[in-house]
């Protein structure tokens, strides 16, 4: 079975805590630059519930930009991700949004998001995002081709890759242990 919510929440709390505080002390904190991506982030930094996830993802997107790290949050659902934690993105790349509250959401969360930008937020095609931010002079609409590659998502099974794992490892000790013991 796929991780449950509460099994996600706590990795990506404890891997969020451990690179903040790793990159934080670093000596050479920008020579790796670190990307998190937070898939599902209103999950992992809800609107209105706190928890300790949130708290390191909101100081990860507060603080850590002079550290080398960068934060990338996912949702289809931004108006139920934190406001402040959105606040902080220096950079927005925005899909079709219908729904009013997600629309005020993010405009109240950008600086460069006009009202005659959020009015043409319901009505991009697929493919089509608006990018505003610093990393554009002015809010830009662009058009993403298709992917021609393999399709593949959906969650990974984590439960059976670690059971894999430790039977893949657990034989190769085995047969080192017969090696060994064959040595005579």
């Amino acid at each position: 079975n796929s991780a449950n919510d509460e099994t996600v929440e706590v990795i990506s709390c404890v891997l969020s805590r451990l690179i903040f505080e790793k990159l934080k002390t670093a000596k050479h904190r920008n020579i790796f630059p670190v990307n998190l991506v937070l898939e599902e982030a209103h999950i992992l930094a809800p609107q209105n519930r706190s928890t300790k996830c949130k708290y390191w993802i909101t100081r990860i997107a507060r603080e850590c930009r002079k550290f080398g790290l960068g934060l990338c949050m996912v949702s289809q659902s931004p108006k139920s991700v934190d406001s402040e934690t959105l606040s902080q993105a220096n950079n927005m790349i925005i899909l079709r949004l219908v729904e009013p509250k997600d629309q005020q959401h993010v405009q109240s969360s950008s600086e460069s998001l006009s009202d005659d930008l959020v009015g043409q937020l319901h009505s991009l095609n697929v493919g089509e995002a608006l990018v505003l931010g610093m990393m554009t002079k002015i809010p830009t609409l662009v058009k993403i081709n298709s992917f021609k590659g393999k399709n593949v998502g959906g969650d990974l099974d984590i439960c059976k890759i670690w059971s894999q794992n430790l039977k893949s490892k657990t034989e190769e000790l085995d047969e080192m242990e017969d090696d060994f013991l064959n040595l005579g």
